[in-house]
This record gives C-alpha cells, structure tokens and sequence, in this order.
C-alpha cells in the first residue's frame, strides 16, 4: 500500500478530510507506538513497509540508540492514550482512541500477519486488546 493509500485508510476511519492532519496524527501514534516496542521489533515493522511509507517510521540515529539502551517504555493503555493525547492535543480520549483504532487498522493492513502477532506479544494486554480489534 503506498502512503497516499495509507492516509486514505486513516482518513476513513477518522472522518477526515485534510490529508495533511491523517499524516500528522499517523506519525504521532506510530511514534509512540515505536516506543514502546523493542529497537529490533520496530527495526522489523521498518523493513516489511513499503519505501513510501519508511520516512513516517524511521527515526534518527539518536533515537534509535536510546531505544537500544534503555529499551521499550512501559506504558498502560491509559498511558499510551495520554502521550498521543497530549501530542496531537486532543480534547478527549475518545477522539484519542479514535485515532488510535485508525493508525493501528491502517498500520496492520501493511504488516504481515505474524508481524502484527509480534507486535501485539509485546503489549500489556489492555493495549494488546485493542491492537487486535483494530
């Protein structure tokens, strides 16, 4: 799926109509989603997306070497709501977990299904819960 394709499937699913606030949004929970995987898991999501799509996961080297050293952040769902929250500056968890059902359907639909079963093994369960309905 190339990344206009991608947007498109977060456009659906938010209701939105501007491209640029989907993309926006996307980068936000996949970066926090990206924290709270181990390095080599989001090494792993990197290299089965499509080249388009690369730049919306990649981060830096610096990013990448901190995630090495201390690992992936614990985070409850209600955690992981409240970064995505406070980074797109969302009026409420609703529209958070909205979002979030997004990027997680759009972003499952470009994985292999035993990536996205590695990816919900290093999940909490409530945040596991809520990867595999989407």
């Amino acid at each position: 799926m190339a990344k206009n394709k991608f947007i498109e499937v977060i456009n659906k699913e938010l209701g939105l109509r501007d491209s640029k606030h989907a993309e926006i949004a996307a980068g936000i929970v996949l970066n926090t989603l990206q924290e709270r995987l181990t390095e080599d898991q989001a090494e792993r999501i990197e290299a089965d997306l499509p080249k388009e799509l690369k730049p919306m996961w990649s981060r830096g080297l610096t990013d990448k070497l901190l995630s090495l050293w201390r690992g992936p952040e614990k985070m409850t769902k209600g955690q992981f709501y409240d970064r995505i929250q406070n980074r797109a500056h969302l009026a409420s968890r609703a529209e958070t977990e909205h979002l979030t059902r997004g990027v997680f359907k759009a972003l499952k639909r470009q994985l292999p299904q035993e990536q996205g079963e590695d990816v919900a093994t290093q999940l909490p369960r409530d945040l596991k819960n809520l990867w595999n309905a989407s």
